[in-house]
C-alpha cells in the first residue's frame, strides 16, 4: 500500500498551482519554497515560515495528483487535466476556496489509483472507478471508519475492541474501514496508515472539499457519506423533504438530533451542518410544536480527548445559552404548518 497522503492546506495547493504558472518551468523545487514563503503561501499561524517537510509534501501531493509535472527538475503545469484551467482561473492568493475549485481537486483526488485503493473504493462496487465527484455522488453509499493512534496493551485491547473483529495487531495503531451496511473491516496498521487514511483522505474531503462529511460515534466510530459541494435543495425544500422523513405513531415523535441528521444528510446529500441548521430553525420558530430535550455536556464528553470532544458534540444542538440538545420532540402538526409557510412557486 502506497500511504503517501499527509495533511495539506488545499488552498495553498492552488496557490501554489497559481505560482508554477506564473513562472513555467522556471521553478526547482528550493525557488518554488522559497516563492511560497514570500508570498505568504505556506506559513504558521504564528506567521513563520513553515519547514521543509511540508513544502514536501505539498508538491509531492500537487505531482501524485497529476496536476504538476517536473521536467529535469523544474515544474510546469499539467495543461492535459480540464481541473487544472479551474485551479488557475483566479490569480489571487490566499482566497478561500470557491466551490469550483472544490469540485476540481474533488476530481483528480477521486481519480487518484491510490485514494481510491486505499479509502473511496469502500464506499463503490468493488469494480467502479469514477470519473468526478457527480459520478461519485450517484453510485457512493456511507462508510464507518475507527482509528486507534495509541499504543494498546493486549489486557485493554480486548476491553477496547473485540479480537475477533479486528484482529490481534492493534499495538501499533490502525484505521479499520468498513462499508454502513457491511460486517466485515478492512484494516490499516500503523502511523503511515494512520496518517494516510484519517489525517490525510478523511480531513482533506470532509474539512476542505466538502464532498463528503460524517457523524463521530460515542463508539468511537465515524459514519462518513457523500454529500453535494453546493446544495441542490433550497433551505424550504430542505425542511420539507427532513419533515416529511418523519414517522408518527401518535401525536408526537422523538428524534435523536445525530441520528436524524445523519440520516437526512445520507439521503439528501446535504451536510450536517444544513440539516441541523433545520433543526434549529424548528427549535427556535416552532417551540410550541418542537421540544428541546438538553443534557449535560460532561455526560457527552467524559474521558475523550479534544479532537474526539468536538467531533461528538457536531451531532448535537446548542442553544443560545449554551446546553447541549440531544432529542427533540416534534408535533405531527409541524408538517402542515411547514407546508403552509413554504411560497407556492
Amino acid at each position: 500500500m502506497n500511504f503517501w497522503m499527509r495533511w495539506v492546506n488545499f488552498r495553498s495547493l492552488r496557490d501554489i498551482l497559481l505560482l508554477v504558472k506564473a513562472n513555467p518551468a522556471k521553478l526547482r523545487a528550493k525557488d518554488l519554497s522559497r516563492l511560497a514563503t514570500d508570498e505568504g503561501i505556506l506559513l504558521g499561524k504564528d506567521g513563520q515560515p513553515l519547514g521543509p517537510t511540508t513544502h514536501y509534501h505539498h508538491r509531492r501531493t500537487l505531482e501524485r495528483l497529476g496536476l504538476l509535472l517536473k521536467h529535469e527538475g523544474r515544474y510546469r503545469l499539467n495543461n492535459e487535466l480540464r481541473e487544472t484551467s479551474a485551479l488557475t482561473a483566479h490569480v489571487a492568493y490566499g482566497k478561500e476556496l470557491d466551490s469550483e475549485e472544490m469540485e476540481a481537486f474533488s476530481n483528480v483526488v477521486l481519480r487518484n489509483e491510490d485514494c481510491l485503493t486505499l479509502f473511496f473504493q469502500r464506499m463503490l462496487r468493488s469494480t467502479e472507478t469514477v470519473e468526478d465527484v457527480g459520478e461519485f455522488m450517484a453510485h457512493a453509499q456511507p462508510i464507518e471508519l475507527r482509528v486507534v493512534q495509541e499504543n494498546i496493551s493486549s489486557r485493554d485491547r480486548g476491553r477496547q475492541i473485540p479480537n475477533e473483529t479486528f484482529g490481534g495487531r492493534s499495538q501499533e495503531g490502525y484505521v479499520a474501514i468498513r462499508g454502513a451496511e457491511s460486517s466485515d473491516w478492512t484494516m490499516f496498521y500503523g502511523t503511515n496508515a494512520i496518517q494516510a487514511i484519517h489525517f490525510g483522505l478523511r480531513a482533506w474531503c470532509v474539512d476542505q472539499l466538502n464532498f463528503l462529511d460524517e457523524v463521530f460515534h460515542a463508539g468511537g466510530i465515524y459514519t462518513i457519506f457523500p454529500r453535494h459541494v453546493t446544495s441542490r435543495l433550497s433551505p424550504d425544500e430542505l425542511s420539507i423533504a427532513m419533515v416529511e422523513s418523519l414517522c408518527f405513531e401518535g401525536e408526537w415523535t422523538t428524534v435523536r438530533v445525530g441520528n436524524f441528521a445523519l440520516d437526512c444528510g445520507i439521503k439528501l446529500r446535504v451536510s450536517i451542518g444544513q440539516t441541523k441548521g433545520v433543526l434549529t430553525s424548528w427549535m427556535e420558530k416552532h417551540s410550541d410544536l418542537v421540544a428541546a430535550i438538553s443534557t449535560n455536556e460532561r455526560f457527552i464528553t467524559g474521558g475523550l480527548s479534544v479532537g474526539q470532544r468536538g467531533a461528538l458534540l457536531k451531532g448535537f444542538l446548542q442553544r443560545p445559552g449554551g446546553a447541549y440538545v440531544s432529542h427533540l420532540r416534534i408535533h405531527r402538526d409541524l408538517r402542515s404548518r411547514l407546508r403552509m409557510e413554504v411560497p407556492v412557486s
